[in-house]
């Protein structure tokens, strides 16, 4: 091969790779572009503008116990869930620092504060919105430098993944009305009931993320409730340090902030789905008792009063 076919051969290669770099970002910009008019709760969350009185943050423990028209119902506020499967407490963070920064600080958030238990997964996962969402962005360069080194490269590679086909399923309809409607069936229970005994450990990051989620709630004159969800009975009596756990929830919180523990509160395995799950049966009157217990009350002024 010639000098001149070598250079030729180049170019076309460069022009190819031109291409394929503007093909990317045409593509991710429509993508994202969709993703962001869609009623998915983070996209919601995004895009700012929210004046909701309750901010509700968790994991799938969250999402279900907090079945959003139902509280709504019960505590006669206003509120928005951003709660998702799998949030860990530094996701939660970092979400809540975003939400802060484009909404209206709410006045109460409630967190269902097991989700220091979860693994960060769900950071991955949100990569697109990583573009859009600052703290967020900063938590997956610490978490996981390789994906985001990925991301910079190639924006598609911020849409593959099922965060993504969810804001497009959301395009027309809000995702609030989100809650387990599965039943309790005999096996589960029955493996459940035969479970060995187990220790809960939190990690300290997720513990350390904790205390600042309550620091920050602080400084933006928002209340906060730090909510432990009811556990299949059958399931959590073979936990042996349930009380060391709520005492490190409560040391992590700091002083002056009480951990609500409903952990064994529910003794009908009718209202759950699973072992960790209420289900939209177990909901309501979960709900009704959090109303009825003051855990809703607002004592402050709205923000900015």
């Amino acid at each position: 091969m010639t000098g001149l076919e070598v250079r030729r051969a180049a170019l076309r290669l460069l022009a190819l790779c031109a291409i394929a770099l503007a093909g990317d970002r045409l593509l991710a910009r429509a993508g994202s572009a969709a993703l962001m008019s869609s009623e998915l709760r983070f996209s919601v969350a995004t895009r700012g503008a929210l004046s909701a009185e309750v901010l509700v943050l968790g994991d799938s423990r969250a999402v279900n116990s907090f079945w959003t028209p139902e509280l709504v119902r019960v505590s006669g506020r206003s509120a928005f869930s951003l709660a998702f499967n799998g949030m860990s407490t530094l996701t939660a963070e970092a979400l809540l620092r975003d939400y802060l920064g484009r909404n209206q600080a709410p006045r109460l958030i409630v967190l269902e504060v097991t989700n220091v238990l979860d693994n960060h997964d769900l950071v991955k996962a949100l990569a697109c919105y990583w573009p859009v969402s600052p703290s967020l962005d900063a938590l997956a360069l610490e978490l996981f430098p390789r994906s985001h080194a990925a991301a910079r490269v190639s924006h598609l590679f911020t849409l593959n993944g099922e965060i993504f086909l969810r804001g497009l399923r959301y395009l027309r309809r809000s995702d609030q009305d989100w809650v387990n409607r599965f039943a309790m069936t005999p096996e589960i229970l029955a493996v459940a009931r035969a479970g060995p005994p187990f220790e809960i450990v939190a990690p300290d990051e997720s513990l350390e993320a904790l205390g600042r989620i309550v620091a920050l709630a602080r400084e933006r004159n928002s209340e906060i409730r730090l909510v432990i969800a009811p556990y299949l009975p059958e399931y959590i009596a073979h936990a042996t340090n349930w009380e060391a756990f709520v005492a490190e929830l409560q040391r992590a919180a700091g002083p002056g902030e009480r951990i609500w523990d409903y952990g064994h509160a529910d003794t009908d395995s009718g209202h759950f789905a699973d072992r960790l799950h209420l289900n939209a049966s177990g909901a309501v009157p979960f709900l009704e008792r959090l109303a009825r217990d003051g855990v809703f009350a607002i004592d402050t002024l709205p923000s900015g009063q």
